[in-house]
């Protein structure tokens, strides 16, 4: 008695088949890590089992573009289980293929060595070998095979191949499993040319450099898409923890603990003083006159002396408590190196031995020297006071000269 040709009703039809592995990142394809590196490297995963004592049914999914790939799985299994059972004869080992088919699957294999039953005969003649009678299975569901020569699911895999592309570095992780998942189907994996067009379709501001260090790191090597992609990977990654330390560092709070050598001024003021050598007479912001408070007591000229911060009399900027200050000037003089014995006033317009103030400058209190040097402290004394009732002093010359001179020349003309 022949095989039959209707299987009969079954009760529980056996479930779809969904293996309880993952492959890949453990969070599954475009979601992202946000967990710890140990978790990453250490997170529970598994390789789907070979099911070789007992084998796994076929039974399509609902989405025809995954046919290809179930048919796939199925047919490693299968091949594998035939080849670990010794048979009495291809017509056993075709009948137990039969009984792993599912039930809509199992029917279309019926009805098709019902239909063809030469077809059928010659498949039996040649079931030794395992791929011939999965191939069959394959041929009838999708009308094409490699196994048999076909290339149409290859010159697809290649047309999509063309037509992916990466544009923003957020889908790169995306992309690589795209393409090495195109680049395998197109049968294309060691094409030279498969390789050149990763590489120009990674984003662009990451295509160059990856190629170039990928050309560097293996000369010769101009074949090869899972090398290049793992590269890919791992040189974007390296550059993804070099942003997030640069990141990490770009408050420098941690570098205050580093010595650096050579530095050993952690307390310098920001700002010094050093002589201006092309002051025209126009006096800037940066401009100043210092003197020594040689004369703090006196109250007299103390008066007549204009704060630094405030433009107010009767007070130095070192004693100045005005809150209508001037919160630039009084920033520079916060950070200013000057010795306690000095203080400074703006320079006038016909001021001498004028100094400027700038970041960087050597010890002030060496440029303090060189104040006593250009001009001694007994003229220097409240230099700004005493320079002003110079000017009054030769005001006042000028006026009387004047006026003795129209005398003589009135006692000149009445002679």
């Amino acid at each position: 008695m022949g095989p039959s040709v209707y299987p009969p009703t079954q009760q529980n039809p056996q479930p779809f088949y969904r293996p309880d592995y993952q492959f890949g990142y453990p969070q599954g394809k475009g979601k992202s890590f946000s967990r710890g590196y140990g978790e990453y490297y250490n997170s529970e995963w598994t390789l789907p089992s070979a099911w070789t004592e007992s084998g796994v049914m076929l039974v399509l999914p609902t989405d025809p573009g995954l046919w290809s790939e179930v048919i796939s799985r199925w047919e490693s299994i299968t091949i594998n289980r035939l080849n670990n059972q010794t048979w009495s004869d291809n017509k056993a080992k075709l009948a137990y293929m039969e009984n792993l088919l599912g039930e809509s699957e199992k029917l279309m294999w019926q009805q098709w060595r019902t239909v063809f039953p030469k077809a059928y005969s010659a498949l039996e003649a040649i079931a030794d070998e395992p791929k011939n009678i999965t191939s069959q299975v394959r041929q009838l569901i999708l009308l094409e095979d490699p196994y048999r020569g076909s290339t149409d699911e290859q010159d697809k895999a290649y047309r999509d191949l063309d037509r992916i592309t990466c544009e923003e570095t957020k889908n790169l992780w995306s992309f690589l499993e795209d393409f090495r998942q195109l680049a395998t189907k197109s049968r294309r994996l060691y094409f030279p040319s498969t390789t050149e067009k990763l590489f120009a379709k990674l984003p662009p501001s990451l295509s160059k450099k990856i190629e170039e260090s990928f050309r560097d790191k293996y000369p010769g090597l101009n074949s090869g898409i899972l090398p290049a992609i793992k590269f890919t990977h791992t040189f974007v990654s390296e550059k993804c923890k070099d942003a997030a330390l640069a990141k990490e560092l770009r408050d420098l709070s941690l570098c205050s603990a580093i010595p650096i050598l050579g530095y050993y001024k952690n307390n310098r003021n920001k700002y010094g003083m050093r002589k201006s050598r092309t002051y025209k007479g126009k006096p800037h912001n940066s401009h100043i006159k210092p003197f020594k408070r040689k004369y703090e007591d006196d109250r007299g000229r103390v008066k007549k002396c204009k704060c630094l911060i405030c433009g107010k009399e009767g007070h130095f900027a070192k004693d100045c408590r005005s809150k209508q200050e001037n919160i630039a000037r009084s920033a520079v003089y916060q950070e200013l190196d000057l010795n306690d014995n000095w203080d400074i006033v703006l320079a006038d317009f016909d001021d001498s031995s004028v100094y400027s103030i700038s970041e960087g400058e050597g010890d002030t209190h060496q440029n303090i020297s060189v104040m006593v040097q250009d001009t001694p402290v007994e003229k220097i004394a409240f230099m700004a006071i005493e320079e002003d009732d110079e000017r009054v002093i030769k005001k006042k010359m000028i006026i009387n000269l004047i006026i003795i001179l129209l005398c003589s020349i009135l006692n000149h003309q009445q002679r």
